[in-house]
């Protein structure tokens, strides 16, 4: 009898073994993902320090090169906030650097370029359904969101900047319509109410 009940869990036995390999290597696989993710979040904040760094010095650099106009004398310089969110994108690098060499037209019409293509990723955001976003993915639109707003308030600042102060007026306002609890919300209110 006992040789027949060992036979009869075989079988059973075999297919056990089968489905806890496959737990294993479903765990392993598992591991490897989040090794990668761990990955990238060490990066990110490598990234922004030395984008900080960066803009720092252009910060420093940047109001010795401008020219004089009352609104742009009355705005920061958006690059001490402008970090290169979690992606070091050469295009808004770029931006900096012209505001640094005190290039205001072409990095206006850089900066008019990046907004658009940031604008279309945020209607498409828009468009995406809240709880079918995986964790990344609402990460990613954060990120976007944070880079559209930076970029708006960099356009604002390069229209003062090339003497466009009724461009930039309109700009500040769609900035308080966008961003009402933005980074750069309170300056932009004292601008409006100082015209």
């Amino acid at each position: 009898m006992n040789h027949n009940s060992s036979n009869e869990t075989d079988p059973l036995t075999a297919l056990i073994i089968q489905r806890l390999g496959l737990q294993q290597k479903k765990k392993e696989q598992m591991a490897v993902w989040e090794r990668r993710v761990a990955h990238r979040r060490l990066r990110l904040p490598l990234y922004s320090v030395a984008a900080a760094a960066v803009l720092t010095g252009v910060l420093w650099v940047s109001p010795l090169l401008a020219p004089d106009a009352k609104l742009a004398d009355s705005l920061t310089s958006p690059t001490a906030e402008f970090e290169v969110f979690r992606s070091a994108s050469p295009q808004e690098q770029d931006i900096v650097v012209l505001i640094d060499k005190g290039d205001y037209e072409q990095a206006l019409s850089l900066c008019r370029e990046q907004l658009r293509g940031s604008d279309a990723a945020i209607e498409q955001w828009q468009q995406a359904v809240q709880d079918s976003l995986t964790e990344e993915l609402q990460y990613e639109r954060e990120c976007e969101w944070m880079r559209n707003e930076q970029l708006r308030w960099t356009l604002i600042y390069l229209l003062a900047r090339t003497g466009r102060e009724d461009e930039a007026t309109q700009e500040i306002r769609l900035y308080l319509q966008r961003y009402p609890t933005g980074i750069h919300q309170s300056e932009a209110r004292n601008l409006l109410t100082d015209k």
